[in-house]
């Protein structure tokens, strides 16, 4: 008893492909005072953030916004303001920050 076996090729439906959404990435810089070493940390962070950012291929850069005033009062900080305004208008995802205090 031979049976004839009818095999059928069933080709795979090809994975649909999703754009994958990059996130739009900020960075906050902050020194205290205006010396020439504090001035030196200051662009040090920059170039760090910017090599984030490049290295990344998920990340788009939503830009580095960097202040040179105290931590104790937020209103004289125009760059943190401007950062917390496009956060508000959706676009920043995430931001970076060397540390988080006060």
């Amino acid at each position: 008893m031979n049976k004839l076996v009818k095999s059928i090729e069933i080709s795979a439906k090809p994975k649909e492909s999703f754009p994958v959404q990059k996130l739009k990435v900020a960075a906050y810089c902050r020194v205290s005072k205006n010396t020439e070493e504090l001035l030196n940390s200051l662009d040090i962070q920059k170039q760090h953030y910017e090599s984030l950012f490049t290295s990344n291929p998920l990340w788009e850069s939503a830009g580095i916004f960097a202040d040179i005033a105290s931590g104790r009062n937020i209103k004289v900080r125009s760059d943190f303001q401007k950062m917390l305004k496009a956060c508000r208008k959706g676009t920043i995802n995430l931001i970076l920050t060397k540390s988080v205090s006060c």
